[in-house]
């Protein structure tokens, strides 16, 4: 934007075109137009990272603040996201949880912790996870994985499942009897195979 003739600073297009040639601005009007022009540029760069996928609260605030913007400037635009819905973490934590289950499924610890490290306050977090079949979900990543360990023995079949289920977050019970499960489908599965 020129001033008086001399280079001023850089407004984005929808504030240029609010402009004319030879209009008269205060200090004020110069002042409203470089913060409306900020926010313009937050609300950009916000739209773009959530383009790529949907963020927690907490997530877009750091990336917004990683990119250098105020904080305090940063506020207006996440409540302005928040009322059209953009942004919303009751929304984001189902759609976590729900995705997960179908690509990769784990248990209710390691997704409440990977929720938990997103920012999602516990009360969503709790909403998301309440009606998930942890069961289900722990036999279909176990049967997965269960394919590659045919023909093992029940210790070394119990402890690589074990492992696994262990490590998405799967309680020991839960394990025990889902590895148990598999066992005996996989013994009565072979003893169908012809010789």
């Amino acid at each position: 934007m020129f001033l008086d003739g001399k280079y001023a600073f850089g407004i984005t297009r929808a504030n240029a075109e609010t402009l004319q040639i030879g209009m008269k601005l205060t200090s004020s009007d110069i002042d409203r137009l470089k913060e409306k022009d900020q926010e313009n540029r937050i609300l950009s760069a916000a739209l773009k990272s959530l383009s790529y996928r949907p963020k927690s609260e907490n997530e877009l605030q750091k990336k917004l603040e990683q990119k250098g913007f105020d904080p305090e400037q940063i506020t207006p635009v996440m409540d302005r996201l928040k009322q059209h819905r953009l942004i919303n973490d009751n929304d984001f934590s189902a759609m976590w949880v729900e995705n997960q289950t179908n690509f990769r499924p784990r248990g209710k610890r390691l997704l409440s912790l990977e929720l938990r490290k997103k920012g999602v306050g516990e009360e969503n977090i709790a909403d998301s996870l309440k009606d998930l079949d942890e069961e289900r979900a722990a036999f279909e990543c176990a049967a997965r994985y269960a394919r590659r360990l045919q023909g093992l023995d029940w210790k070394t079949f119990r402890a690589k499942l074990g492992g696994h289920l262990s490590r998405r977050g799967f309680g020991y019970d839960l394990t025990s009897q889902v590895i148990r499960k598999l066992w005996q489908e996989i013994q009565i599965s072979d003893e169908d195979q012809p010789l």
